[in-house]
């Protein structure tokens, strides 16, 4: 396939990863925050990746995860789950204090 062709498919599959993923709404991030910030760091560890697998989370959410869980260790998995593209992911970037080029 060419270069476009592989291009295309690509954004196809990402736009259809993030319309298939929910969005879960203010209500219920609450009390998962909540429940995160009892947890020990596996547990964290699972939850992220169960949250990062099955919901297109939000940059507020995942800035709350990072105050309670090495940014380091947040990012990775949630920025694939970001909502809002590139721009959102390198606003969680930024905004947890990691260093970007440019």
């Amino acid at each position: 396939a060419s270069a476009p062709e592989g291009q295309q498919a690509t954004a196809f599959l990402s736009r259809y990863a993030e319309a298939a993923r929910i969005r879960p709404c203010v209500k219920k991030l609450v009390p998962l925050l909540a429940h995160w910030r009892t947890l020990d760091v596996n547990a964290r560890a699972l939850m992220l990746d169960a949250l990062s697998r099955g919901f297109q989370l939000e940059l507020p959410f995942v800035l709350q995860l990072c105050k309670k869980h090495p940014a380091v260790q947040v990012l990775p998995q949630a920025l694939p789950s970001l909502a809002g593209g590139p721009l959102a992911r390198l606003a969680a970037l930024s905004c947890a204090g990691v260093r970007t080029l440019g």
